[in-house]
């Protein structure tokens, strides 16, 4: 059984969202590259296949990881240059709460450096699920919000 974000299947299968990124921002932006992209992390899986992705694709576009304050799990790896588990984690945002970040994806991700992982606060989470809300209209949960 594969675990749902650390297997090679699901890391390739995680990249294709760059891939429809990739098409939709060169529809508008020609053959330019973004400087810069944020990406959620939880286990790890789309940020390796988005890692992975872009090395491939041949852009140098600059990667950033956002992480929840208390489940930050890659930061920790990164700082101490090899897979830790974190022994608490608060699972408000649930969809990026994970103790350990997957073996495989820490072999893609430990390239990049600590300086490379934003921390969200809850606080932060929570004030842009309300503003979407408010002014958009749209529901969000919380790892869906945490990159704003």
């Amino acid at each position: 059984m594969a675990l749902p974000f650390d297997d090679i299947h699901i890391i390739t299968g995680q990249a294709t969202v760059l891939y429809e990124s990739v098409l939709q921002w060169k529809k508008f932006n020609g053959e330019s590259e973004p400087d810069l992209m944020i990406v959620p992390v939880g286990g790890g899986g789309l940020a390796s296949g988005v890692s992975k992705f872009l090395r491939e694709y041949g852009w140098k576009t600059e990667l950033r990881f956002a992480e929840p304050q208390r489940a930050a799990g890659l930061l920790a790896c990164l700082k101490s240059r090899k897979r830790v588990k974190l022994e608490n984690i608060d699972t408000f945002v649930d969809g990026a709460a994970v103790a350990e970040i997957g073996a495989l994806n820490y072999t893609i991700l430990k390239q990049f450096s600590p300086d490379s992982v934003i921390i969200v606060p809850e606080n932060r989470v929570c004030s842009t699920m309300v503003e979407m809300l408010n002014v958009e209209g749209v529901v969000l949960e919380p790892a869906g919000s945490f990159i704003n």
